[in-house]
């Protein structure tokens, strides 16, 4: 028996390639019923082997699906920016008094 898997697809929760790590964005494939194992560069990322993942960092990431008789496919490689927030930067004095504002 030949067993053929499909060809995993990579797909963002927001639909966007660039977005800042702080909104909870993430990846996902659209193909159901196999065992997954999301990669960073080609590199097992450990941990993250369901359908969906929420990367931290920018890169390259794809899913490899596997099935029972130990059959992979690979998806293409989908390149993610993710920016960090800007840091707040309080001004002002640090006291007053009371009944100011």
């Amino acid at each position: 028996n030949v067993h053929t898997l499909p060809v995993p697809d990579v797909q963002t929760s927001n639909g966007l390639l660039n977005f800042c790590s702080n909104v909870g964005a993430y990846v996902y494939t659209t193909v159901t019923g196999y065992n997954y194992q999301w990669q960073q560069g080609g590199v097992n990322i450990t941990g993250a082997t369901n359908s969906s993942f929420i990367p931290t960092a920018s890169g390259n990431y794809r899913v490899q699906i596997s099935d029972a008789f130990g059959c992979t496919m690979n998806s293409a490689a989908l390149t993610l920016t993710l920016y960090s927030p800007p840091a707040p930067n309080i001004t002002g004095g640090s006291s007053f008094c009371q009944g100011s504002s």
